[in-house]
This record gives structure tokens, C-alpha cells and sequence, in this order.
């Protein structure tokens, strides 16, 4: 039984031997830009839905807390 390590590595060869390596840095740019799936599967010629799995597949969605510059400035004073 492989893991998730040797499973993620092998959708990354099929991504590559089928897009190429320009497309898998296209993609990893929209998916960290947050460009709509629905634009990235139009340019790639593919669905929502495979834009979706790949982005699960890729990478991890982080978010974080960002204050306001006016908040930062009141601290600071």
C-alpha cells in the first residue's frame, strides 16, 4: 500500500507528462493568487472540478490574519 507522499508524487508525473512543466507553474501560480478555478479550467481546457482536485492534490490553502495599516499605526503610537 503506497502513502499519500508516493500518491501526490505520482498525480505530479502525470500532471507534467500531460501539461508539461510551464503548466504546473501556471497553475501553481493561479492556485496561490487565488485566480478562480473556473478561469484556470477555461485556460487549461478542463474542469472546474479537475482544477479543484489538483489544487487538493498540490499544495495546502494557508490563511492568516492581516491587520489594517491604521490599526498597526494605532499601536504603534
Amino acid at each position: 500500500m503506497g502513502s499519500r507522499s508516493d500518491s501526490r508524487q505520482r498525480i505530479v508525473n502525470n500532471f507534467v507528462a500531460t501539461y508539461g512543466t510551464e503548466a504546473l507553474k501556471l497553475l501553481i501560480r493561479d492556485l496561490s493568487t487565488n485566480v478562480s478555478g473556473a478561469t484556470t479550467a477555461r485556460r487549461m481546457g478542463v474542469s472546474r472540478e479537475r482544477v479543484r482536485q489538483w489544487k487538493e492534490s498540490f499544495g495546502d490553502s494557508v490563511t492568516y490574519y492581516q491587520m489594517h495599516p491604521e490599526v498597526r499605526e494605532a499601536l504603534s503610537e
